[in-house]
């Protein structure tokens, strides 16, 4: 079956709905409204899953008694094409070769396509470590087995039902028909073209935080960076205090500080009233214990003034 990646939607591509993966959703409808910028790209780590992926679902069926293999279908109603990397009758494979052994949200979005699109009620997902060794020789320790339902994939995504997936690509095919006709239009598309009007108030205003807390962390980077040069020239030049008309400034030496510590104190009150104490746990022993004692480094502490 040779459909256009253009004109339809695949399990690859639905995690990018909920900006998961290696696409924005922007990104995604964009490469359906203009196919000529869709760019596809290789890397080493594509090259191995790749070189891998017929070896790893061969030594499955070895090892666990199944029969996977390749299945393409498509739903001409929703422009769905499904090319699974394994199917046995209502189980589905999918395979990932990754250098993290971890359960990326992404491999579960796209999970979660293939059982509702493809009608599978088991999915089998399969982590290959690629140790970035170069090596293509398969090692079962390397291969770990995650099985899912729809019920529990809709658990781990915070879903209410799976048939969702069929919501979300019917909104992401209305969106790229207005993404079409703003192009066609004026020949240019953005992101913000994509939003109506109350949602582009949401938008801009959601940028506006996110440029502010970005600026946010860079100010405190650059205040850390200041006190760490400060403290350095103060130590240097050993000067304890400094003081403007707005902050007052103390270089605190390396000390040992006492804390105290609730719950031995409970424990040695206890023991004395219950006269519990022996010659292990004296009053004395957990007199000591009372307070923990700790090394604190040289600092700078700052104070505005009012």
């Amino acid at each position: 079956m040779q459909t256009s990646r253009a004109s339809t939607i695949g399990g690859s591509d639905f995690p990018a709905l909920f900006d998961e993966g290696f696409k924005t959703r922007y990104q995604m409808i964009r490469s359906k409204v203009v196919p000529q910028l869709n760019i596809q790209y290789t890397n080493v780590y594509i090259d191995y899953g790749v070189a891998m992926e017929d070896s790893i679902r061969y030594n499955i069926n070895k090892l666990y008694n199944t029969r996977y293999q390749p299945e393409t279908y498509e739903d001409k109603a929703y422009n769905i094409r499904g090319n699974v990397d394994g199917a046995d009758k209502n189980w589905l494979l999918e395979i990932k070769c990754s250098t993290s052994k971890e359960v990326q949200p992404y491999y579960l979005y796209q999970l979660m396509f293939y059982m509702v699109t493809g009608n599978y009620n088991i999915g089998t997902l399969a982590i290959y470590h690629n140790d970035e060794t170069g090596d293509y020789t398969f090692d079962e320790s390397k291969l770990t087995l995650h099985e899912y339902t729809p019920y529990t994939l809709c658990e781990k995504l915070g879903w209410e039902s799976a048939s969702r997936v069929y919501d979300e690509v019917e909104r992401f095919w209305n969106d790229v028909e207005r993404a079409a006709k703003i192009y066609t239009d004026t020949g240019q598309l953005n992101e913000w073209d994509l939003y109506q009007d109350n949602e582009l108030i949401i938008y801009k205003e959601a940028t506006t935080i996110t440029d502010l807390l970005n600026t946010e962390q860079e100010l405190k980077q650059n205040i850390r960076e200041a006190k760490k040069e400060l403290q350095a020239k103060m130590q240097y030049f050993n000067v304890v205090s400094i003081k403007n008309d707005e902050v007052a400034v103390r270089l605190v030496q390396d000390k040992q500080t006492k804390k105290l510590r609730p719950e031995v104190l409970d424990d040695l009150l206890h023991y004395y009233w219950a006269r519990e104490l022996s010659e292990e746990c004296t009053f004395e022993y957990y007199l000591q214990q009372v307070y923990e004692t700790k090394d604190v480094e040289p600092h700078l502490t700052i104070r505005r003034k009012k």
